[in-house]
Order: structure tokens, then C-alpha cells, then sequence
């Protein structure tokens, strides 16, 4: 023993020892089983809640595509959110620039855009290549007049006529079309039909198809279609082509339900 130690009375060395070195070892505490054992199913039923979680979640979108487009209002307003939702099922994700036709060609010829919502027949014809492409509809150009007046195709070659058309002049410039009456070209369909009703003009040439609903006839006249029957396409650049497989059969389910 240790000079200098201090016993306590009635206590031995060996046990003074002994109870030292027991306040001296860190003291363990052991935990019940059943304790243990809820803390593992804990963690088992929060792992299966994660992985549920992550498989529920849509896919993550590796890539942007850019798809230019035209401003007629089924093409804003219903067919780019049908779009949107198809691609995005497929893993990525759209920006939509709107250009019209001439402005669209040369973005597609820059390679400044993925695609486009939708373009007609003609506006194909001005691009040098064969592009991937879905069919949407089969369109035709009508004209429409006031109550009155005469309504037939023969108005459209009358110098003196005014024809209000709901598209710009260039665009409009593709479309194989003899016309001799003045032209006036509107950027709004809601414009162009507002003329005849305020009796600014008498004649409208109108695109409808099965998707593309004609205006609103009520005090108009129905003549002839001048123009059709013409498809007009979703379109993709060359280096898309695979996605036309994937991309067609829902297309034509969300366009079946309009």
C-alpha cells in the first residue's frame, strides 16, 4: 500500500481496492430486448416508406427540348399542354418558343429548336429535309361571310373584295393559292371575326379541321372550302427520330379524348 493512504475504519485494503477501481471503469448501461427490437422495425417500416416514396415519384428529367410553335389557340392552349404532359412522362421536360412559320423554318434550319407543336403540309414543303413527324390533323381552308351578301368562291377574285385572313401575310404566302381580292391580315382569330361582325368587312377565309374548330357561325355564312384537305404534323429534328415510336401511341390517346 501506497505511503500516505488513508483507510476508512473496519475497511481492508483489498476491498478499498476494489471499490476504487469500480468508480474508476466507465459504468455500461444494457439495453432490454424488446427495446432493441422496436427500434429495428422502426427503422425497417421508415426504409420501406422512403423506397415507396421514391418509386411513386415521376421520372427525373435528364434533358430540355426546345419546340417552337404557332399562335393559333387550340395549338397554346390544348395541344402544348398535351405535349408537355407526354414528354415529361417520357423524361423530359419542354420550352415552348412561339415563332411563326417563315420565323420556325429558320430556327429549324439553325438548329436553334427540337421540334414544333404543329405545321401544316405546306410549311413542311419549304424544308429541304424529310423530318420525323406525327400527324395530328386534316385541315382545309373555308370561306365565310356576312348575311347578306353574295358566298361563293367566285367573291375571292374580285378586286374590290376585302377578305379578312387570321394569319400573318407571310405565312400565309405558302399556301397554293390564286387570289385577286384585297387581303387583310390579322394576328388574332377573335379579331378576324369581330370585322364581320362590326361590318368592317364581309368575307373571312377561315382553317379548321377535326381538332381545329371553324368560328363561330352564328350571323355567318358557310361557302366552299378553297383549299384541302391538308395534314398538318408534330414535328422533331433528324436526331429525335426514336422518340417518334414512344411518343405516337400516347399522343394519339390524349387527342382521341378531345
Amino acid at each position: 500500500m501506497k505511503e500516505g493512504a488513508i483507510l476508512r475504519y473496519g475497511t481492508s485494503p483489498g476491498l478499498a481496492m476494489r471499490k476504487t477501481a469500480s468508480r474508476l471503469q466507465p459504468k455500461t448501461t444494457s439495453m432490454p430486448f424488446h427495446h432493441i427490437s422496436r427500434k429495428k422495425h422502426l427503422f425497417a417500416w421508415l426504409a420501406l416508406l422512403l423506397t415507396n416514396a421514391a418509386t411513386a415519384a415521376p421520372p427525373k428529367a435528364e434533358q430540355t427540348l426546345v419546340f417552337s410553335h404557332g399562335g393559333h389557340p387550340f395549338v397554346i392552349q390544348t395541344l402544348n399542354p398535351i405535349l408537355q404532359r407526354i414528354y415529361h412522362s417520357l423524361g423530359y421536360e419542354i420550352e415552348f418558343i412561339k415563332a411563326d412559320g417563315i420565323r420556325a423554318l429558320s430556327l429549324f434550319e439553325q438548329g436553334l429548336v427540337d421540334g414544333d407543336s404543329s405545321r401544316t403540309q405546306f410549311w413542311l414543303q419549304q424544308y429541304n429535309a424529310e423530318l420525323p413527324k406525327i400527324q395530328l390533323d386534316v385541315i382545309q381552308i373555308r370561306l365565310y361571310c356576312s348575311q347578306g351578301v353574295p358566298c361563293t368562291t367566285t367573291v375571292l377574285q374580285d378586286p374590290r373584295a376585302l377578305v379578312v385572313v387570321p394569319m400573318q401575310q407571310a405565312n400565309f404566302s405558302i399556301y397554293p393559292l390564286e387570289i385577286k381580292a384585297q387581303l387583310y391580315f390579322v394576328s388574332g382569330f377573335s379579331a378576324a371575326t369581330q370585322m364581320l361582325y362590326q361590318q368592317r368587312t364581309h368575307y373571312l377565309l377561315w382553317g379548321e379541321g377535326a381538332l381545329l374548330a371553324p368560328p363561330n357561325q352564328e350571323g355567318l355564312q358557310q361557302s366552299e372550302v378553297i383549299l384541302g384537305k391538308f395534314p398538318n404534323f408534330h414535328i422533331l429534328q433528324e436526331q429525335h427520330r426514336a422518340l417518334l415510336e414512344k411518343v405516337q401511341p400516347l399522343l394519339a390517346q390524349e387527342l382521341a379524348k378531345l
